[in-house]
């Protein structure tokens, strides 16, 4: 399975939007992955592990609500995907949070009722929608209401991944296509595809690919380099 990475390409469009860190890709993870071997299908992530993965109850206009992931990039700032604030009347934000029905002890939930969708946003009758990007703002800092002190900021990688680089993806979504949520938040590690291997490997169409995208999947069992 192919999985779309969108890379942030939010412009200012209001007062206030963070300004992004950079760092090493070391900086995020703590090399605490330096001795995984490859996961297929996913394995259950450990307390604390992604410190800014966030979990988002969405309710829309018509009281439905929906599931999300979001990563925490500032102390009052959230970044998940415009898809999923569109229409959307308030965000819940759950911090800390590892197992969906447990009730950790760091976990905590802030409401907010602002959410910015990228101004070039639109859904796609093929593919993934362009510019699938959202900024959700906090009224409180979310670093400092943290009992424990665990949930931290994640910032932008510095140098552009190299094809075949590593890459990890986790969330609550579902582990099959139409299939449940899962319970425990489940990761896995994937690997990043230039383009033009990642159109000779799927059915995406070639426009469907765009320039603020990346594209991360498994890599065939033969590939090298």
């Amino acid at each position: 399975m192919i999985f779309l990475v969108f890379l942030l390409g939010l412009q200012a469009q209001t007062s206030g939007i963070p300004s992004l860190q950079t760092c090493t890709n070391e900086s995020n993870f703590d090399g605490r992955f330096a001795n995984s071997t490859k996961i297929v299908g996913g394995i259950a992530a450990g307390e604390n592990q992604w410190p800014y993965l966030v979990r988002l109850i969405i309710e829309n206009q018509n009281g439905q609500q929906m599931l999300c992931g979001g990563t925490v990039i500032d102390n009052k700032w959230v970044l998940s995907a415009a898809h999923c604030c569109e229409g959307a009347r308030w965000i819940d934000a759950t911090f800390g949070d590892c197992v969906i029905t447990t009730q950790d002890s760091s976990e905590y939930t802030l409401r907010s009722y602002n959410f910015f969708n990228h101004p070039k946003y639109r859904k796609s009758s093929f593919g993934a929608p362009r510019f699938d990007v959202c900024l959700i703002e906090f009224s409180e800092d979310i670093i400092a209401l943290d009992p424990e002190k665990n949930v931290h900021m994640a910032c932008l990688t510095n140098t552009i991944p190299k094809h075949a680089s590593n890459c990890w993806i986790a969330g609550w979504g579902t582990t099959s296509a139409g299939g449940s949520i899962s319970d425990p938040l489940l990761q896995a590690n994937v690997h990043i595809m230039d383009k033009s291997y990642c159109r000779a490997k799927t059915n995406y169409p070639y426009y469907s690919l765009t320039k603020e995208m990346i594209c991360a999947g498994k890599l065939d069992s033969n590939y090298s380099e």
